[in-house]
């Protein structure tokens, strides 16, 4: 099964193991095309910032603009950084509101 450009829209109103998956930001191409593109979030949210694969990455609420701007990824807006917001166990991937969910889901075509 594969989230991304299923025709769903992931824009937070489907879960996985009770967290909400939203894919619906630039970092994942607006959910494959699943939803329209170009809503700029208005209001501020979670963003990683700095070297999140070698574990030195933080969370900063930040406007998207600024986000990007930083080199960030936004993880959508009224989002709000925790202490793990930024990491995901290996083998998964955050979505855009930071909620891990299995990588293979990125390319399964199943």
């Amino acid at each position: 099964m594969s989230w991304i450009g299923d025709g769903y829209c992931d824009d937070g109103s489907y879960q996985h193991d009770t967290n909400t998956i939203y894919l619906d930001c630039e970092e994942f191409g607006w959910d494959g095309g699943d939803c329209p593109q170009g809503d700029i979030p208005l209001d501020p949210g979670a963003c990683c910032l700095g070297d999140q694969a070698n574990c030195e990455g933080f969370c900063e609420v930040l406007y998207y603009e600024d986000c990007i701007a930083g080199g960030g990824v936004f993880l959508g807006a009224r989002t709000s950084c925790l202490a793990a917001t930024c990491e995901c166990p290996p083998g998964l991937i955050a979505d855009c509101n930071g909620n891990c969910f299995p990588l293979y889901w990125m390319n399964n075509d199943d």
